[in-house]
C-alpha cells in the first residue's frame, strides 16, 4: 500500500509572464513522466493559483497539480531535486511541492 502523497505544482508563467498552452502542456508532461519513472505513476488536477511576488505583486496563474503516490523517502527526495531543476529552468522564484499534506517551497 501506498501511503505517502506528493504533489508538484507545475506553472503556467515565467515570472509573471504567461507561457503559451504548449509549453505549459509540455511542463506538465515533463513533470508526469519524472513522476512516473520516480513513483511509479501520476495524476494530473487543473487549478488556478495566486502568490505574492517578491516585489509584492500579486500573480495569478493556471496551475497543473501533478501528483502521486510512494512509500519510500528516496522517491520525495528526487522529486525534491528534481524542483530544484525546474525552478531555474522555467525561472521560477520557487516551485510549489505538496509532501503529505505539507507545502514546501523550493
Amino acid at each position: 500500500m501506498l501511503t505517502k502523497r506528493l504533489a508538484v505544482y507545475v506553472p503556467s508563467t515565467n515570472y509573471n509572464e504567461k507561457i503559451t498552452k504548449k509549453e505549459f502542456e509540455e511542463r506538465t508532461k515533463k513533470t508526469a513522466l519524472k513522476l512516473c519513472e520516480v513513483c511509479g505513476g501520476a495524476t494530473v488536477e487543473r487549478v488556478n493559483g495566486y502568490y505574492k511576488a517578491d516585489n509584492g505583486e500579486l500573480i495569478a496563474e493556471k496551475i497543473n497539480k501533478v501528483i502521486a503516490y510512494f512509500e519510500s523517502e528516496d522517491n520525495a527526495e528526487a522529486i525534491r531535486s528534481y524542483a530544484e531543476d525546474i525552478k531555474r529552468e522555467w525561472q521560477q522564484e520557487s516551485i510549489a511541492i505538496e509532501l503529505n499534506s505539507e507545502m514546501l517551497f523550493i
